[in-house]
């Protein structure tokens, strides 16, 4: 904000004083030192720009969360503090709603490993990120990259995330690949079918085949692959 009000007005030097209520409320006070009149600023604008800068990360991803599940809140209130502070700074919101959306739906169930998949084109640089969350510990990265270099994908990066502070083994295999072509995936047309046949790679159900590209270019399943 310092910055912000700096640049807006053309200060040479920005002081605050914060001040705490007595009902938990913090009001900031700034004060920018600029040299000649003061330059006309729309306070309107100003307003929005200092509200939207103003929130916080929680704030963010509850607005990506508000169209996946019914209690946003209480989902984000389980997980934020489980999320280490990198993670928050370095995963684009609608990934990381995305993410936790799965780690809940893995902590709730019986199973031990969960696939997701969706399209990111955070800053410009598109790709698709595959995450394998598992609810025991870090996997070998040779049994997930062959299952997805089987389905023609090209691995262009692999960002593990550990998650929780209590031992709870928790992890986030996030795979940024791109498709044969070189573009990110047609997601809603072999998203879910390429999710199935990358969780039964991985837990050994089936054998990575060169034929599971078919998965990314045609509209069989990993079932009828193997046929």
């Amino acid at each position: 904000l310092q910055e912000y009000f700096l640049e807006e007005f053309g200060g040479t030097s920005v002081d605050y004083q914060l001040s705490l209520g007595d009902d938990g409320t913090a009001r900031i006070h700034f004060t920018v030192w600029i040299d000649g009149p003061v330059p006309d600023v729309a306070f309107d604008a100003l307003e929005q720009k200092v509200v939207e800068m103003s929130r916080t990360w929680e704030d963010r991803v509850t607005d990506h969360l508000e169209s996946m599940v019914d209690d946003p809140t209480a989902l984000l209130r389980r997980w934020s503090s489980q999320l280490p502070d990198y993670y928050k700074t370095s995963t684009s919101l609608a990934v990381a709603a995305g993410d936790i959306c799965h780690l809940d739906a893995l902590a709730q169930s019986t199973d031990h490993l969960r696939v997701g998949i969706q399209n990111d084109d955070t800053d410009g640089d598109s790709l698709t990120r595959i995450a394998v969350y598992t609810s025991d510990g870090k996997l070998e990265l040779s049994r997930i990259l062959p299952v997805l270099e089987a389905a023609g994908l090209r691995i262009v990066e692999e960002v593990p995330t550990r998650i929780g502070h209590n031992g709870t083994g928790m992890f986030i295999h996030d795979v940024g690949v791109l498709g044969p072509d070189g573009e990110t995936l047609d997601v809603e047309r072999c998203g879910s079918r390429l999710v199935d046949s990358i969780e039964a790679g991985i837990i050994g159900l089936t054998e990575p085949d060169s034929l599971d590209r078919l998965i990314v270019h045609t509209n069989l399943d990993h079932e009828q692959v193997g046929i």
